[in-house]
């Protein structure tokens, strides 16, 4: 009698733990707040062919900030299929570094890479000033 009770109660603590750990996970996902985001066409073979299509979306937390950036080609056919997945994540490890990694996921037409890198800080920006100044350009030019 006494062991079924010490097996309720471990089940309802590991239910407990479950349910806090799933709840602080929650919480803190919706702590991003997107800080920019927007759709652009491009011609990449004829002028006026509209066949890339650029997808982003920006999201901080204050400490840092990820960027998914999606790229859709169409191939002679108005419909776009996903060419390029790419999530890029800046972070200020210090004073004086920003610390980028470059992630590609695979797609049909690119392999999957990862790249880190490390920029020194010499104008001494923000987190978000950074971004505003060398990826936010990019993403809506192409």
């Amino acid at each position: 009698m006494i062991r079924k009770k010490y097996i309720l109660g471990i089940l309802l603590a590991i239910f407990m733990v479950c349910a806090v750990v799933s709840a602080v996970d929650a919480v803190s996902a919706a702590k991003y707040k997107v800080i920019d985001k927007g759709t652009k066409y491009f011609d990449f073979y004829k002028k006026g062919d509209k066949d890339i299509k650029s997808v982003w979306k920006t999201q901080s937390n204050g400490k840092k900030i990820v960027a998914n950036w999606k790229v859709y080609r169409s191939f002679g056919k108005k419909k776009y299929k996903l060419f390029s997945n790419i999530k890029i994540t800046i972070t200020k490890p210090s004073k004086t570094k920003f610390k980028t990694t470059y992630i590609n996921y695979r797609t049909k037409y690119r392999p999957y890479s990862k790249n880190t890198s490390y920029n020194e800080n010499i104008e001494n920006l923000s987190l978000k000033s950074y971004y505003s100044e060398y990826y936010k350009i990019n993403f809506r030019d192409l």
